[in-house]
């Protein structure tokens, strides 16, 4: 999701918009809330592994969501949306079951126009409309939010959760986010530089045999 961008993915860990209320419930007429982490993950790095960690650790939430974004919202390329949604579904597996993957982005994409943030939480909504949704964002987006597409409603809909940027803090955010970016790793890969402790092991695996792809990007 970007800034005005997101179903939930399994082939072990997916969620499409199929699963509807069902695949979001706790126990019939018990509402739980989702965080919704959105994001290119062009490729995903351990610092999307932290915020994962983080959000779970630190906010009342029943389970995270990642969102691969399926084009960029400001038509930069990205690696196959297929290659970066396996790569999500690999991070999954180091959180059991209380991570998963929406291929909401997907599922809504139109051909002339991206999709925004707005459109993903209310595609999300009205599929399970008993669920209540957090949305993860960088401290340093905060002071842009509101030039976001319908950003008071994206507020009516889903409770902001804060990740600690360094160089923006914000109180109660805990420490700041680990200083990696997708950008570095695509460089590492171009010049064919380890990524082991840059992204997750299996993710590192991906990359390397797909590495054309996000010299594209």
């Amino acid at each position: 999701m970007g800034t005005g961008k997101t179903g939930i993915g399994e082939a072990s860990n997916r969620i499409g918009t199929t699963a509807r209320n069902g695949a979001a419930k706790k126990n019939m007429g018990q509402s739980r809330e989702i965080a919704l982490f959105g994001g290119s993950f062009n490729p995903l790095h351990m610092g999307h592994v932290y915020v994962m960690a983080h959000v779970l650790a630190t906010e009342p939430v029943d389970e995270l969501w990642l969102v691969p974004a399926h084009t960029h919202a400001f038509a930069k390329s990205l690696a196959p949306y297929d290659i970066r949604l396996r790569m999500c579904e690999e991070a999954c597996r180091l959180f059991s079951r209380r991570v998963r993957v929406s291929t909401a982005e997907r599922d809504i994409a139109r051909a002339d126009r991206p999709s925004f943030t707005i459109d993903t939480l209310s595609h999300l909504q009205e599929q399970c409309s008993d669920v209540r949704f957090g949305l993860v964002i960088g401290s340093d987006i905060l002071a842009t939010f509101g030039k976001w597409k319908e950003s008071a409603r994206i507020r009516k809909l889903a409770r902001l959760i804060v990740i600690h940027r360094a160089g923006h803090p914000v109180e109660d955010a805990g420490p700041p986010l680990p200083d990696v970016s997708s950008t570095w790793i695509r460089q590492r890969l171009r010049r064919k530089e380890s990524l082991h402790g840059w992204v997750p092991k299996e993710v590192a695996r991906m990359c390397e045999e797909t590495s054309e792809s996000f010299n594209q990007s």
